[in-house]
């Protein structure tokens, strides 16, 4: 076929446009700044299908429109390409190249020699685009840029894949039209992406996969992954409610936006100031550092943020330049000039200062927080399996019989303990005649009512110990064991472990016994109370002190009395710090307790073939030495004597290692909170 007009237009713009005419640059600015039509291209135009379309990549997606028509599947756009006549969607046409239209009638026309220029005009420009690196593009493509793209591409009615049923979560927030990340970037840069290009474009959008980042959301179509735009609006609303958050922050703190720091110049705000910056907000402020406050209380009960933090319509945390929990917790480090606290830290300064907590409030909720956030393992509440064993008890408990136990009912018995104590585990007694002293410490027996593999007893293996706090305390066992069944009330008839012990008069134990008991506690004493008694010349209370103070005596022991800090709760809620320091009656009771477990640790050493004891390690000899020097130079007639010869070695230690582990491993024991279970034959 000869030329005809068309053919001549079309090569006097490769002529024109030829690369030894222009740059690159401008070739590709000419070329590829076409994007999806708003109505099909007349017939006659080149145009370029949707990479993958019939199976066709560049350069066979270029191809002539030779005509439209409606099918079965909708419209339908027949195509002229170097495979030869192609029928495909009319939604996969993405973009016509400003050539003029071919003359499809004149019999001049020859289609393969206009492709073939329409494929080289393509290139010229291609080949500046394609020197980009990934890392440039990386550089300088944002995702604001591929989801305006997106918008446009929508607008358009053309590209994307349309997702019958959005999720509830996203229902009306984004538009129901989704897009891979090859699209996205072909929408962008109006061109066909190589796969290191189609790489690049997926780190980008990658901050969408997790829901919370701004632009779009990653959703899942009917064969893959697609990222779906948000509405403009939500974007608006987004954008307002972050330049809202700045203004709270530069209220709040004199040059906040160029980051300067209050610590940086000399400290930062007292509490006092801090209150009354929060006081003095406006109308508008005040409601977003409520929102704030808001979303603090739940992180800090919850340990997560809950389903409102956010800063629009849809669960939008972060943007390109806004990250919304970096925003509140480096706010909040210039505000109280605290750099480096922890969040959870920040958030309940804020809490307090603010009025919304109160001391007491904070120390309940960071209790939740440490349990929930995996930090604290100890159960703050009993499982319902463990209060329905307790009702048991408690309901079997109130028939006790106390039968083959022996019953030291008629011996006075006190507990003595801190005065807000509420449960009582041990009390002591004390027998005198022929010279001789009787001590009796009696220990709430447990294991009377709790049973080994309960739930009552996994329970307590788990918690090991109760923890007393300055507001509240957490039980090893529900309160109906704690605090009733196992308690040793005054007046009121209770199982015990009895540990009696014959005491000379020069304070050295004779001879012991320990057994189960029933008791009954005259009084529960508190250390002040015990202790004005002594004082007074309780006989009971004197002669244990007296007593106790011989065996102190028979066998002296370097006491540090390290005062003891515990914290209170005032009526106001003020924080109070009592200093605690050992007396007279927390010595007699502490000199107990330790002989009591001296005794025990004996019987188990003598009874079973290994323990698991807990000690307290002997100091080390040069130091030892070194204090008896102090002292002899002080004045002191005292020494610290350390028979160091009877010290076993390392070896010893190393053996009775390997032993334990041989009995973990064999299932004969079983170690829970430091303890050691032997494990029943079957």
């Amino acid at each position: 076929m000869g030329r005809g007009p068309a053919l001549w237009a079309i090569s006097m713009s490769v002529n024109i446009l030829n690369p030894s005419y222009v740059s690159p640059v401008n070739a590709f600015y000419i070329f590829h700044t076409f994007h999806p039509p708003m109505r099909l291209p007349k017939t006659g135009r080149v145009v370029i299908l949707k990479e993958g379309t019939a199976g066709l990549y560049f350069p066979e997606n270029v191809g002539i429109l030779l005509r439209t028509f409606k099918g079965k599947k909708g419209s339908r756009a027949l195509l002229y390409t170097i495979k030869g006549e192609v029928d495909a969607p009319r939604s996969a046409v993405r973009g016509t190249l400003p050539l003029p239209p071919v003359d499809l009638l004149s019999p001049e026309t020859d289609l393969k020699d206009v492709l073939k220029r329409a494929v080289h005009l393509n290139k010229v420009g291609e080949e500046d685009y394609l020197s980009k690196s990934p890392e440039n593009i990386l550089i300088e493509v944002k995702m604001r840029d591929l989801w305006r793209a997106a918008l446009k591409a929508i607008e358009g009615g053309e590209g994307g894949e349309v997702l019958q049923e959005v999720p509830k979560k996203y229902s009306g927030l984004t538009h129901p039209r989704g897009f891979t990340p090859r699209e996205l970037g072909e929408l962008h840069f109006s061109k066909r992406l190589r796969d290191e290009h189609v790489e690049a474009i997926k780190k980008i959008l990658s901050p969408a996969d997790d829901g919370h980042y701004g632009y779009f959301v990653r959703l899942k179509g009917e064969r893959r992954h697609l990222y779906f735009p948000y509405r403009n609006e939500v974007m608006s609303a987004a954008e307002e409610e972050r330049n809202l958050l700045r203004a709270l922050a530069n209220a709040l703190i004199p040059r906040y936006e160029e980051g300067v720091a209050q610590e940086a110049e000399g400290g930062g705000f007292s509490p006092t100031e801090v209150i009354e910056r929060l006081r003095s907000l406006k109308r508008e402020k005040r409601e977003a550092l409520e929102r704030i406050i808001n979303w603090a209380e739940h992180y800090i009960e919850n340990a997560t943020w809950g389903e409102d933090f956010h800063i629009s319509p849809a669960p939008i945390r972060r943007m390109e330049d806004f990250d919304l929990e970096d925003f509140i917790l480096k706010m909040l480090w210039r505000l109280f000039s605290g750099k480096g606290m922890s969040l959870v830290s920040a958030l309940t300064e804020l809490m307090l200062l603010s009025g919304r907590w109160g001391v007491k409030d904070a120390v309940d909720a960071l209790m939740k927080y440490h349990t929930r956030s995996g930090r604290f393992h100890f159960p703050l509440e009993h499982t319902p399996q463990e209060r329905m064993e307790a009702d048991v008890i408690l309901k079997r408990f109130r028939n006790e019989e106390f039968a083959e136990r022996r019953d030291l009912t008629d011996l006075t018995t006190y507990t003595i303990d801190p005065p807000d104590a509420k449960d009582f585990d041990d009390a002591v007694s004390i027998l005198e005649g022929d010279g001789k002293y009787r001590i009796f410490v009696h220990i709430a027996d447990v294991s009377h009512y709790v049973k080994p593999g309960s739930d009552l007893d996994t329970g307590a293996r788990l918690r090991t110990t109760s923890v007393y706090l300055p507001n509240r305390v957490l039980p090893m066992f529900p309160p109906e064991i704690s605090e009733v069944v196992c308690s040793l009330k005054g007046g009121e008839r209770r199982a015990a472990f009895t540990v009696e012990m014959e005491v000379n008069q020069e304070g050295e134990v004779e001879r012991h016994w320990i057994y189960p008991s029933v008791i009954v506690v005259d009084e529960n004493l508190s250390y002040p109370e015990a202790e004005r008694r002594i004082r007074e010349g309780d006989r009971t209370l004197s002669t244990l002190y007296s007593v106790v103070e011989r065996m102190r005596e028979a066998h002296p022991r370097l006491d540090l009395e390290t005062p003891e800090k515990r914290v209170r709760f005032g009526e106001d809620g003020e924080v109070e710090v009592e200093i605690k320091r050992p007396t007279p009656s927390t010595r007699m009771i502490e000199t107990l307790m330790v002989k009591t477990n001296e005794i025990v640790a004996e019987v188990l050493k003598e009874r079973m073939d290994f323990g698991v004891f807990r000690i307290h390690p002997l100091p080390v000899k040069d130091d030892v030495e070194e204090f008896n020097k102090l002292l002899e130079g002080l004045g002191v007639e005292r020494r610290i004597e350390v028979r160091w010869e009877d010290l076993k070695g390392s070896e010893e230690r190393e053996e009775g290692e390997a032993v334990l582990q041989e009995l973990l491993q064999s299932g004969k024991i079983t170690l829970g909170g430091g303890f050691a279970f032997q494990m029943e034959e079957k």
